[in-house]
């Protein structure tokens, strides 16, 4: 019998350490997960490589797109083919933008899309106050650099009088010392006249003496001296003859110098005239730069015309360099409603009937219906649409479009056999044939099942018919569009395929 007082807390085992977790060997991930992953990329191959098995692809026959080559009479007037377009401005939309150097704030917008302008309206309102302060700071600058050049101008003729007293100065000069040098010239030969006489005086006393006529000895030596003071005179008068002389050159001489310094100061104050009338003219340069970025800034219609976008709001910022080289600065689209043209994407198989000048047909059933606008072929874009297989082809209307037309409308183009000088000529034409057997119709519309040789599946192709193919009978029809020379149509085994649906080729149909 059991102890109902034993004490089971005996049998209680402390531990001295946490028990560490459990952990699975490394080897785990070779011995259980690569196997599973191998054995996974196993299974999904041979599915891959059996899916045509588990899921086989529709066995189908296909037919290619025949081309007919032949000679056709042109028929003048005829419909060559049809092709869709759409209106466009002719030649382009213009965009009126904003040429200012600088950058100025939209203030307010005057015209909305829609709106019909004239030329020269105004069509966005500038904050042009810092335009207007630099026309007359401008202003300004080229008033006082004008002053500053008539200033210098007149301190050239300043110049110029002084040269002209200058040379008046010469003249007086030398008249000077010519009248200086005469009378010393003067006071020179009557001093030589003196010494004359006062020898032929010292020469009788000298006679008289000798002879014991006449004289006394006091007299002979007063007679000399009076030679000596003669001679001594005559000697000033040579040497103040010199000295005039001279002086009247070196007076002269300063003059000349006179001349000299005033021409020099003329040319330095002419050349300082000269360039403050550059100064001024570089200042007239500017006012004419300011008063022409004032006027770009007021942003104007070109021409008459309708708002065709918006490009600005108020608020924003326009010119300088706001935006892109192509783009830069444009605020306003316009285009003449009077001048429309239409885009035509005009397949490559029947480009070759395709003649500048040649005659069309426009119709917009949607805005005209049952008008035909005349029209003629203007050129081509000499680049043709890979992703469409097909030559844009610019068509332009003989006449004035209706008011009802709108740019980015689509419209249906039908292309006419041109008139000629001549008779009837037959033309090579290529076109694309099929089975009628294949056609699917779809609602207002014609289809065709196309394969798709690289993914191999199945196309529900929308394909365009020859006008007047839809209301034959024969075994073949012409398709103008939607369809090319290379493609394979599928023939058999179109029960129950869906568009994407994989196919296999198990041959050709004939």
């Amino acid at each position: 019998m059991a102890n109902p007082h034993a004490d089971l807390g005996a049998l209680t085992v402390t531990r001295s350490a946490v028990v560490p977790a459990i952990r699975l060997p490394r080897r785990w991930v070779s011995r259980v997960a690569l196997p599973f992953a191998l054995v996974g990329g196993f299974a999904g191959l041979v599915l891959w490589a059996s899916w045509d098995v588990v899921s086989p692809p529709a066995d189908v026959k296909v037919v290619p797109v025949r081309v007919q080559t032949g000679a056709a009479e042109v028929v003048v007037g005829r419909e060559l083919f049809r092709a869709n377009g759409w209106v466009e401005p002719l030649p382009r939309p213009t965009d009126v933008t904003v040429q200012t150097e600088g950058m100025y704030r939209v203030a307010e917008v005057l015209v909305y899309p829609g709106d019909r302008v004239e030329a020269g309206k105004e069509l966005v309102r500038l904050d042009t106050a810092r335009a207007a302060l630099d026309v007359d700071a401008a202003g300004k600058r080229h008033a006082k650099r004008l002053a500053a050049a008539r200033a210098a101008r007149a301190d050239v003729t300043k110049a110029g009088v002084a040269v002209t007293n200058a040379g008046a100065t010469v003249g007086l000069a030398k008249a000077e010392g010519e009248a200086d040098a005469t009378a010393a010239a003067a006071d020179a030969a009557k001093a030589g006249v003196a010494v004359k006489a006062a020898e032929l005086t010292a020469e009788v006393e000298e006679e008289l003496w000798r002879s014991k006529a006449a004289g006394s000895d006091v007299r002979l030596r007063q007679a000399k001296q009076a030679v000596e003071l003669a001679k001594a005179e005559r000697d000033a008068a040579a040497a103040r003859l010199g000295k005039a002389r001279t002086g009247a050159a070196v007076r002269v001489t300063q003059a000349e110098l006179g001349i000299a310094a005033a021409e020099a100061d003329r040319a330095s104050l002419a050349a300082r005239a000269d360039e403050a009338d550059q100064d001024a003219a570089d200042a007239a340069v500017e006012v004419r730069r300011a008063e022409l970025e004032l006027a770009r800034a007021k942003v104007v219609a070109p021409f008459a015309g309708v708002v065709m976008g918006l490009h600005v709001r108020p608020g924003r910022i326009v010119g300088g360099k706001d935006a892109l080289a192509e783009s830069k600065g444009a605020v306003v689209t316009l285009y003449d409603p009077a001048r429309l043209q239409v885009r035509v994407e005009v397949p490559v198989a029947k480009f070759a009937m395709v003649r500048r000048g040649g005659p069309v047909e426009v119709e917009v059933e949607d805005v005209l219906p049952g008008r035909k606008l005349a029209g003629t072929i203007a050129y081509d874009a000499h680049l043709a649409n890979v992703s469409r297989n097909s030559v844009p082809v610019t068509v332009e209307l003989a006449s004035t479009p209706p008011v009802e037309l709108r740019p980015d409308m689509i419209a249906a183009v039908r292309f006419l056999a041109p008139p000629a000088s001549g008779p009837a000529k037959a033309e090579t034409a290529r076109r694309l044939v099929v089975p009628r057997r294949l056609l699917v119709a779809d609602g207002g519309g014609v289809r065709v099942w196309v394969l798709d040789p690289v993914a191999g599946r199945a196309d529900l192709r929308a394909v365009e018919l020859a006008p007047g193919e839809a209301d034959r009978q024969t075994e073949a029809a012409e398709v103008v569009g939607g369809l090319n020379p290379t493609d394979k149509l599928i023939a058999t085994g179109r029960d129950g395929l869906r568009p994407g649906a994989r196919v296999r080729v198990v041959g050709e149909d004939r």
